[in-house]
């Protein structure tokens, strides 16, 4: 029932914020840091009122917050928007999903540091941002299999369209390294379970 009311509690948040997660990897996004900053002035607003809630309940608010921004811009990457042109326009791209990623989290420290502590989903932007920095394709099997050790519930779904955000995989190449990766896989959930709704295909 917490939990339940914790997300009710941050429904009206994300529904005016969702604009904002949808310009996420997007050409004009590449651009322009505006999406992100605005995210996080506007979840700032939300959590200076929801301080007025118990400790532990406000704590449960963050932690929910944490994972439903974690999702949502996990959800933006994955969708079919883009593809990264050439090698210095993926590297430019993954450095700033990374430093978004450490600006989310940021902000939830600066907001709940007990809490951000110990929820490490926002980590996972970092993560893909890692597999899409890479130039050299020959390590892109190693860096897969990097991240579903950490992730072991992200999906064939989730890799391919990771790979096809690249630019640079074809896709039956794609479908061939997420396939191996997954290979010997255990269900445990982390962050990725709640990614879904993900349409594969290529850009």
């Amino acid at each position: 029932m917490r939990v339940e009311a914790a997300r009710y509690l941050l429904e009206e948040a994300f529904l005016d914020l969702e604009p904002h997660f949808q310009d996420i990897v997007t050409v004009n996004w590449m651009g322009s840091s505006l999406a992100v900053d605005t995210i996080c002035i506007t979840l700032d607003d939300y959590y200076n009122d929801y301080r007025h809630l118990r400790p532990d309940n406000f704590e449960l608010v963050v932690n929910e917050g944490m994972n439903t921004v974690a999702k949502k811009y996990i959800t933006a990457m994955l969708q079919k928007k883009m593809t990264f042109k050439n090698g210095d326009d993926r590297k430019s791209g993954a450095i700033k999903i990374k430093n978004e990623g450490n600006k989310l989290k940021s902000f939830f420290e600066r907001i709940a540091s007990d809490v951000a502590s110990i929820n490490f989903s926002l980590d996972a932007i970092c993560s893909l941002a890692e597999v899409l920095k890479n130039d050299d394709t020959d390590m892109l099997s190693l860096d897969i299999a990097a991240l579903v050790k950490d992730y072991p519930d992200v999906s064939q779904e989730h890799l391919i369209q990771l790979l096809g955000l690249r630019g640079d995989v074809s896709k039956s190449d794609s479908r061939e390294i997420a396939a191996d990766a997954l290979k010997n896989t255990k269900n445990t959930k982390t962050i990725f379970s709640m990614v879904t709704g993900i349409t594969v295909g290529f850009f």
